[in-house]
């Protein structure tokens, strides 16, 4: 048996645990962390990355637009990835939410 048809095997031991209701009990969450993982190895294509480069540059057309209303300075994303920016003079926190409109990217 190769590593595959092992963790196959697991995930299905895994899967009749949580049929059994055993992940609901007080120590067994580590049931359901435990098939995520087995899963996330076997079967990666369920699970794709995200793309957020289009999020960072409309984050980063915003930071430009908008001056920070306390201190006038520029605002700078805090990660990537993230809808929060973060003043670089006076270091107020903003987080921004997107909009449901056609013409916005934010």
């Amino acid at each position: 048996m190769n590593d595959r048809d092992i963790l196959h095997q697991q995930l299905i031991r895994l899967g009749d645990m949580m049929g059994d209701g055993l992940h609901l009990e007080k120590d067994g969450r580590w049931i359901a962390r435990e098939y995520k993982r087995i899963s996330r190895v076997l079967f990666p294509e369920m699970f794709p990355k995200r793309n957020t480069t289009e999020r960072d540059k409309a984050i980063a057309e915003w930071c430009k637009c908008n001056p920070c209303n306390e201190c006038g300075g520029e605002f700078k994303q805090t990660r990537k990835g993230s809808m929060r920016v973060v003043c670089t003079g006076c270091g107020v926190k903003r987080q921004l939410k997107v909009r449901k409109q056609k013409h916005s990217n934010l």
